[in-house]
Parts: structure tokens; sequence; C-alpha cells
């Protein structure tokens, strides 16, 4: 621990979770920080304050606090580190519970990848400074063994079907990570995680009327019209209409004849939009360029509904796209573009500023770790102490109470 000499700038800046804060801060001669607040009251003919730990009943006794020199824990300066105190030690999985120390690495963990994390189906996280393995969604560990890996998709299997130890019932398929399809549908497929699926045997081609019958079977003398097909419908293999075709006339002689893309006739025969709609995908929708479908004071660009208060790709006006950030040498810097009252605008990824006021080298103060812009421009810590999270580091005291001033 460095004591500091007294000095006319207090650099410290006190807050949970390096110091336990309740009154304010000032420097003895000594250059200890005072922290009042905590603490019994002294007894009648004792010398002074005493310090107490945290949780103990608070009183009027001061803790002292000094400038600390020293990175926190969890924290460390790793090789890898941008800033001082900067490598978190207790989630990174690159220096998990120590700098480069690279998750997996313990001889478990390591015999383990050996057999190869992407067999497996293993991902590695660094948990309160230990390697921790999980699995790849949708697969689970369900026999408790790591050393198999992720040995089931739970969203095919009846045995765990969703979660581990979700049984379908007996014949029953899991689809999807559920037991069983909805009504009007029919699970075909062995449901074994190689293939089973919610299948509408009335149109399903390669489940016509039943699983598994597929019409490929085309008669030889068939003679198909225009926009005409071979397939399914209502659950035998017949002539079909073509994919965006419909039959409207009942003249099967002219094939299918009515486009059913149209607005006249938006996914079947007669359909037709409003006035105000357009048909996308074979359903009518609101057509932005005909009608005042927009909300919240939204305007048509080029064919959807924008604010040109927020958008900055239509900032203030259809088209106005607001620049990139001024940064040297490209790339973000840290900066978000913004679009505020119709007006382009920059501002800064949480947790960095543009302490500098220039943004060509964009927003390089990192607030969390800078301690010369410590949680804010300009708060900087005092020589040798490290901001972390914000927080101009400090710790107890060892030489005891000392009076304020």
């Amino acid at each position: 621990m460095k004591r500091l000499a007294a000095s006319p700038i207090r650099y410290v800046a006190l807050a949970v979770p390096f110091a336990v804060v309740l009154a304010a801060a000032s420097c003895s001669d000594d250059g200890r920080v005072v922290v009042g607040g905590i603490g019994p009251t002294p007894e009648a003919g004792t010398s002074g304050p005493a310090f107490v730990e945290p949780g103990e009943e608070a009183g009027s006794a001061p803790i002292l606090m000094c400038v600390s020199t020293e990175c926190p824990a969890p924290y460390a300066d790793c090789p890898t580190s941008t800033h001082r105190c900067g490598t978190h030690l207790g989630d990174d999985p690159n220096n998990c519970g120590a700098c480069g120390r690279k998750c997996p690495d313990d001889p478990v963990l390591q015999a383990l990848q050996s057999g190869g994390i992407g067999t497996m189906n293993l991902v590695w996280d660094c948990v309160e400074g230990k390697c921790s393995a999980r699995c790849h969604d949708p697969l689970a560990n369900c026999n408790g063994h790591l050393e198999d890996g992720c040995e089931v998709d739970v969203t095919c299997d009846p045995e765990n079907c969703g979660a581990c130890g979700n049984k379908c019932a007996p014949g029953q398929a899991c689809v999807f990570g559920t037991c069983g399809c909805p009504n009007g549908l029919t699970a075909c497929g062995p449901g074994q995680c190689d293939g089973a699926q919610c299948a509408d045997t009335s149109t399903d081609f390669f489940n016509c009327g039943t699983c598994g019958n597929v019409c490929n079977v085309r008669p030889p003398d068939l003679d198909l019209k225009e926009h005409m097909d071979w397939g399914c419908s209502e659950g035998s293999c017949k002539v079909v209409c073509a994919s965006d075709w419909s039959e409207c006339d009942h003249d099967i002689d002219n094939g299918c004849e009515t486009n059913i893309t149209t607005k006249e006739n938006c996914g079947a025969c007669g359909h037709a939009c409003k006035d105000t709609e357009s048909c996308i995908q074979k359903r009518c929708v609101c057509d932005p360029t005909k009608t005042n479908c927009c909300e919240n004071s939204q305007v048509v660009c080029d064919g959807a509904c924008v604010a040109l208060s927020s958008n900055p790709d239509n900032c203030g006006a259809c088209g106005n796209k607001c620049p990139g950030p001024p940064v040297d040498g490209g790339g973000s810097g840290n900066v978000q573009v913004t679009c505020v009252q119709g007006k382009c605008g920059f501002a800064c990824d949480p947790g960095y500023s543009d302490c500098n006021q220039d943004l060509t080298d964009g927003c390089e103060a990192w607030l969390r770790f800078d301690a010369n812009n410590c949680g804010a421009c300009g708060t900087a810590c005092a020589p040798g102490q490290p901001c972390v999270e914000g927080v101009c580091a400090t710790e107890p005291c060892d030489g005891g109470p000392t009076t304020s001033r």
C-alpha cells in the first residue's frame, strides 16, 4: 500500500465496491483518506475511533481509507490489458483466474478438449475464475457425464424432448422440442433426431395422405395444362396448380389460369385487396406509398415508414444519410452515428467518452479504466492509483485511525 503526502489536489474517488462510503471523505496530514459514518462510537476513556468489518453495527467513528496502487481482486494487469487493472480474471476465458490461463487448462478439461470441442459440442466459459463447460444449443448433457460431451438433441429426442428427462408418450414424436404436433398436422418420421416433422398430409408432397407417401410417380400419359403440376391435394397424389397459380374459372381445360399474387386475387381466387393495400407474399398489407398507414409521425421514404427525427439514413429528410464519424484511419473509434430531432450527430459507445474533444481519434477515454478520466472526463486518480470500473482504487489504511480535517 502506498501512502501519499498531503496535497491540495484530492484525487481519491470513493464508491462501491472498493470502499464503503456513507459520508464525505477528507485527507489527513499523512495523506490518508478519512471516510466517516461507519463503526461504533468509542466508549469513554478509549483513545479514538475503531476500525470495523463491513456489516457491523454502524456508528459515528470513521473508517480510514488510503490510496491503493494495487489492482483489487479480481482485476489484474495482464499482457493483453489495454489499461491498468483492465482484465477481469473472473470472467475472461483467456485469463481465467490468472493471466494467460486460457480455458480449458486443467488436466480434466484438457483431456476433454483432446477429443475435439466440435465433436462434443462443448463451449467453455470462465465463471468466477474457473473454466466451466456448457453445451451448444440445442444439445444437452443428459447423462451427466461430461466425458462424452453433450450427447442429446432436445429438439427431437422423445426421451428428452425440450429438456432432459421429459419423455413423450409411447409412439409420440418429439418435433422441435415439443411432444406431438398441433391439431391438423401429423408427426411424420422416426422421431429420433433423423427427420421427424409435423406434416399436413392433405397437401404434403412427401407425406400425401399418410406419412412417407411421396408423390414422385407421375402417370406416363399425363397431359399437364398451363401452370399445372403433379402434387398432393386433398390427401391424394393428383394434378395440382403450380405455385402462385390457381384454377378460378372452373375450366380445367385451360389449366390454372389465375395468378394469385395480384391485388385482384391475393392468395385466393377473388380475394381482392383494398385500394390502399398491396399483395405481398399472397397477403393484403398496407401500402405506405398510397396511404397514411405510417404511425407515430413517421413518413414514407423509399416505400417504408421511417421517423425523420431519429433515422440516421433519413435524418430530417428522406435520403439524408448521416455521415460516418471522422475517425483517422477509418473504423468506428467507439463512436456511433446519431440522428436527434432531425439533426445528424455522434455519440460515444457506452463506457467511452471524447474527453479531448477531438473526434479524429474517436471516443478515446475508456472511463471504466482510464486513470486520467476515471468515471468522468477530467477525474484523475493519484499517481500510481488505478481506475477500476470508474472508481479510483482505495483500501483500508493499516496505520490506525487519524483525525480528519
